[in-house]
């Protein structure tokens, strides 16, 4: 599914809205923050992604709840306008690339295309693909044979030529844009509203690999889902199930700030009896007794170093998330009270 321009910014999740809709992977985009990254989320979930050196423009991310979490092979954020993440499928893994297509010069589009067709290729062919996120571009309907499977009849609008290079593209890569393939009222397809309230445009999408597309079950819009934006929340019901990815044993830290006698003294004594007959025993030997002396003596005498984490929403911002809803609901997304509130949250 994909998110367009959430208040997330610095770090502000939403994630009571996600998890109560079950929500497994959500698509970001325009999220503004700084840099490359992941971190994890209070409710065990975690989040991937890519922005510009300085906050303030564009930026892709993608959510992965807890459960899909586990299944991460690798991603790569490959700039502030793709990122991609590999996930653990049990007949195929899966390719996620999460993008945010600029508006602006012709050059710039172009380039765009370039890179993102360069992921597409160099991804591992067994791989399931899947694209989602805003292509500021409107695709509309079929318009000849060659679409057959790749774009629907149910497409918003008129295509325009942004959405005549994104549908060259799904062509060529053989990609169906699946949200112009299930009939609905139009309150469910478009994506985008204008300020005014007055134009409403399909510009974002979910895509698939053609030979996998029936893997995508429905696409849908939520236009109640409160994620201060003017795109709407788009959610596409995926069937593919995924595998949690073995992980190594995490090692065990210990708080080594106030080691007591107990510890050095039976620590001591131990290596004076490892020493003893230390030339009749291998070097690998000498190293796994030595390694085993640490680990019994640390478990038996220190303290276990503590891992709590600091809680990334406050309970002041979740407060004000409810103010937003509320003038939301009451005002609409364009007044200035709920603006006002918006920017709190931010």
């Amino acid at each position: 599914m994909h998110l367009k321009r959430t208040s997330l910014g610095r770090k502000t999740k939403k994630t009571n809205y996600w998890l109560k809709n079950n929500i497994d992977i959500l698509g970001i985009t325009e999220h503004r923050w700084a840099q490359k990254g992941h971190f994890k989320t209070d409710c065990g979930g975690q989040i991937i992604y890519s922005g510009k050196e300085k906050a303030g423009q564009s930026g892709v991310a993608i959510f992965l709840s807890k459960t899909t979490s586990k299944s991460i092979i690798g991603y790569k954020p490959v700039n502030d306008r793709i990122l991609t993440i590999r996930l653990f499928g049990h007949a195929k893994n899966i390719t996620l690339i999460q993008v945010y297509a600029p508006t602006s010069a012709e050059e710039e589009i172009e380039e765009f295309y370039d890179i993102l067709q360069k992921e597409v290729d160099n991804k591992d062919k067994r791989d399931i693909l899947i694209i989602s996120g805003d292509f500021n571009a409107k695709v509309g309907g079929k318009i000849n044979r060659e679409e057959d499977g790749i774009v629907g009849i149910t497409g918003l609008g008129e295509r325009n030529e942004r959405g005549t290079i994104l549908v060259d593209f799904a062509v060529a890569k053989e990609i169906a844009i699946k949200n112009t393939m299930f009939e609905k009222h139009p309150r469910r397809l478009f994506t985008w509203t204008s300020p005014d309230g007055k134009t409403k445009n399909q510009i974002d999408y979910i895509m698939i690999e053609k030979r996998w597309a029936s893997a995508i079950q429905d696409v849908t819009t939520k236009p109640k889902a409160d994620c201060d934006t003017d795109h709407e929340l788009l959610i596409a019901i995926l069937k593919i199930k995924l595998k949690i990815k073995k992980t190594t044993v995490k090692p065990i830290r210990y708080d080594v700030k106030d080691i007591g006698e107990d510890f050095t003294i039976e620590t001591r004594n131990r290596f004076k009896t490892l020493l003893m007959d230390i030339e009749e025993k291998e070097p690998n030997e000498i190293a796994n007794a030595a390694k085993n002396i640490i680990n019994e003596t640390a478990a038996k005498h220190l303290q276990k170093r503590s891992s709590k984490k600091q809680p990334w929403m406050s309970e002041d911002t979740l407060i004000k998330i409810k103010e937003r809803k509320e003038a939301k609901a009451k005002f609409g997304i364009h007044a200035p009270v709920y603006r006002t509130i918006a920017k709190e949250v931010k």
